[in-house]
């Protein structure tokens, strides 16, 4: 089976939008983290950041189509991921962390604690978080 390395023309927009984001505004991020000793504060600091994200519909886009969101495939996912971990490898985890914390409520969840656990995640504003335990 061949395999093409050429992205597509949606996957060169994906790529570019996921890198201006990620120059404009994690760059800046992990300057400011990096002086920041308090790690409450640190924390806080990508507060903004991540509110940004979702306005952008990044989070969005790490979701599954047949839950809602938009994920279209895995290399989608990898370039979106690839670009903005090149600036913040932590901003990128703490975008993951909740996509990973919805993985079982996607694949044993009832659709109706499909629809009340992913439903924030699905939206334009705010900054939800997730956690697995």
């Amino acid at each position: 089976m061949a395999i093409s390395f050429t992205l597509t023309n949606e996957q060169e927009q994906l790529k570019q939008v996921a890198r201006s984001f990620a120059r404009e505004h994690l760059r800046p991020l992990l300057a400011a983290a990096s002086q920041e000793t308090d790690p409450l504060q640190r924390a806080l600091l990508l507060r903004p950041v991540m509110e940004k994200a979702v306005r952008a519909g990044f989070l969005k886009s790490l979701i599954p189509a047949p839950f809602g969101g938009m994920a279209s495939s895995g290399v989608d996912a990898a370039i979106f991921i690839e670009e903005l971990a090149s600036e913040s490898p932590d901003f990128m985890i703490s975008m993951a962390g909740p996509l990973i914390a919805l993985a079982p409520v996607y694949e044993v969840g009832t659709p109706e604690r499909i629809t009340r656990f992913v439903a924030p995640f699905l939206a334009d504003k705010g900054a939800p978080l997730a956690a697995m335990a």
